[in-house]
């Protein structure tokens, strides 16, 4: 009897790894239906031991490179279970077996920077309780950031918060806990907007001529994620600044409805780390006519799902597309102006990107913490190589930091003379 029932345990174990294998290609595109197990455990709480335990088994079992970077992963058990006491201490000792695997972009959220995370995805969209919650506590004014090749020149709040009156429209930000936002790099500004380390953030703003100060609590800014504006020629000039956020493809079809008489587009990814990678491909499938793959994924356990576009095109292909890329373009932006150029759709301006074709899961635990892992990588071809997706622009063009801050934009200006040259040239075949 005995014996039965232990055979009986086996099989039922094997068969729930059979149907996690099976399911763990579905995990990007159905994140939300299968974390929501996941996020109902999250609610329990539980001693700091046995979320330390929680959070090493997780990374053991779903981690993308099942080695773990070619290491015994039971040594990290032994080393800090019986030194963990809070929850700052598995903080600590998970993130430093992250570390050991290699990989920057794997890391551990306590329970507040799960919050935020959640709030920055989300968009205060998930349920009327958490809107009023999150609400009441964090929502804040937008900022609306103008940059030329990726580097902050102004930012503005360009609406009021309704739970912080300080902020008001028009106000200029100057700096968040001493840096200055002007000259910053474009992805570092907006993490001190998002928010730092600290609770509060001393925020220095001009308005009328006067530097004000405040102490703003974390998270009550919030950064527009697009922005547009026609340039030349009835040429578009669309900033993405950030792929994260759950409403940005519907906010880029906003943005492409403003300009029915467009005759290009130039979609300016330069200092766009990228974010949640399903929005590169939504916001891909809007610009490309083709069947063909768009990107391959690779998972843990050797499956290579293709990504086949779906034909909700909402630009005339014959208009002609440009993305301005820099070395800081990485991820999702990747994701997007790479599968542009690979079908021929886009042309690619600038200089050669960052190359990061890893791509992260958040898996919810206990004490309302969580996880962000490395649980597969993409390609363009075959090759699923760590940052082998590097972007080599069809036109290679530098800019120098004292070209930026003196105005001018020689890869815009590039940008804006591949359109003029390809609609001239539609227009005398035309003729």
């Amino acid at each position: 009897m005995g014996r039965r029932l232990l055979q009986m345990f086996l099989f039922i174990t094997a068969s729930l790894a059979v149907i996690l294998i099976l399911i763990s290609p579905m995990v990007l595109f159905n994140g939300d239906n299968v974390n929501s197990v996941r996020k109902l455990a999250a609610k329990q709480t539980i001693s700091p031991q046995r979320l330390f335990i929680s959070a090493w088994r997780n990374i053991k079992t779903m981690y993308y490179d099942s080695s773990l970077n070619n290491q015994d992963w039971n040594k990290w058990k032994y080393k800090y279970l019986s030194k963990i006491k809070t929850t700052d201490d598995v903080t600590v000792a998970v993130n430093t077996m992250l570390a050991s695997l290699d990989d920057p972009y794997s890391q551990f959220f306590n329970a507040k920077n799960y919050e935020l995370q959640e709030m920055y995805i989300r968009e205060n969209v998930d349920s009327k309780s958490i809107l009023d919650k999150i609400q009441k506590r964090y929502r804040g004014a937008t900022v609306e950031l103008e940059t030329i090749a990726g580097i902050v020149s102004k930012a503005t709040v360009s609406t009021n918060s309704p739970f912080f009156p300080n902020p008001k429209e028009g106000d200029e930000i100057i700096s968040i806990n001493s840096y200055n936002l002007q000259g910053m790099e474009m992805n570092s500004a907006i993490n001190l907007i998002r928010g730092t380390k600290t609770y509060l953030s001393k925020v220095k703003i001009l308005r009328n001529n006067k530097v004000i100060t405040y102490n703003l609590p974390r998270g009550c800014l919030q950064i527009n994620k697009l922005a547009s504006k026609m340039i030349d020629d009835n040429i578009v000039h669309i900033f993405i600044y950030t792929f994260m956020g759950k409403n940005l493809p519907g906010q880029f079809d906003n943005e492409i409805l403003k300009y029915p008489d467009a005759k290009g587009y130039i979609i300016d990814l330069r200092g766009d780390a990228g974010g949640q990678a399903l929005n590169g491909l939504f916001i891909a499938e809007k610009l490309l006519y083709t069947s063909k793959c768009i990107i391959s994924i690779k998972y843990r356990n050797g499956s290579v799902i293709p990504i086949i576009p779906e034909n909700n095109t909402i630009i005339d292909n014959k208009i002609p597309i440009v993305f301005l890329v820099d070395k800081n373009t990485a991820s999702a932006s990747e994701i997007l102006a790479g599968a542009l150029q690979r079908n021929k759709r886009a042309v690619v301006i600038g200089e050669p990107t960052y190359g990061k074709n890893a791509m992260q899961q958040m898996i919810p635990l206990p004490n309302k913490t969580c996880l962000n892992l490395t649980t597969s990588y993409y390609s363009f071809g075959d090759n699923f190589e760590k940052n082998s997706s590097k972007i080599t622009p069809n036109y290679i063009v530098k800019i120098t930091p004292k070209e930026i801050f003196s105005g001018k934009d020689k890869q815009l200006e590039k940008a804006i003379s591949i359109i003029k040259e390809m609609n001239k040239s539609k227009a005398h075949i035309s003729g």
